[in-house]
């Protein structure tokens, strides 16, 4: 049976090979994502024969994302049978499309059923549009980076060490 383990940067940082070698790009199975929304989706993950999902509560519902890992197929018999056992739906999140055809054909998940929600989409830049944020399609955002330094001087960016230690709590409500 699975074992879904509450949120704690170790259980990310058991994670990350699984969502580093996530072939889908979705921002909500990024580490970054994760970190930055533990406490408001009560994330959970679990790790079962070298395969992990998350779990995560998306308002009043529990969702899954899709398995990740060498064995999906064994993980989804074991989340079906733990959404029985804890009398959920069995839902996924951050469905990509390819991820939504493997659903659909998988007799033991008919009838599949999806929703698309404008509100919930994130938009993926490549780490050259981040960084120089070129073209009229970035003026937003390079409208609020220019806000930003107006009202607080250019922002400093460097790595945390063990000395930044008392600033941390300053910094998760900055967040």
């Amino acid at each position: 049976m699975l074992k879904f383990e509450p949120f704690s940067l170790s259980a990310l940082i058991n994670a990350l090979p699984y969502i580093n070698n996530n072939l889908s790009p979705r921002s909500d199975l990024s580490a970054g994502y994760l970190y930055m929304w533990q406490e408001g989706a009560d994330l959970q993950f679990c790790i079962w024969h070298d395969t992990f999902a998350i779990c995560q509560r998306i308002g009043e519902q529990i969702a899954f994302s899709y398995p990740m890992g060498k064995d999906p197929d064994g993980m989804i018999e074991e989340l079906t049978e733990y959404t029985y056992n804890h009398r959920l739906p069995l839902r996924f999140f951050a469905v990509d499309e390819k991820t939504l055809d493997r659903i659909r054909s998988d007799t033991r998940l008919q009838p599949a059923m999806w929703a698309y929600d404008r509100q919930w989409s994130d938009y993926i830049y490549s780490f050259e549009e981040a960084m120089t944020f070129k073209g009229r399609k970035f003026n937003g955002q390079r409208n609020r980076i220019n806000k930003f330094k107006r009202l607080y001087g250019e922002p400093q960016i460097r790595f945390l060490t063990a000395a930044d230690r008392a600033i941390i709590p300053s910094i998760m409500r900055f967040g």
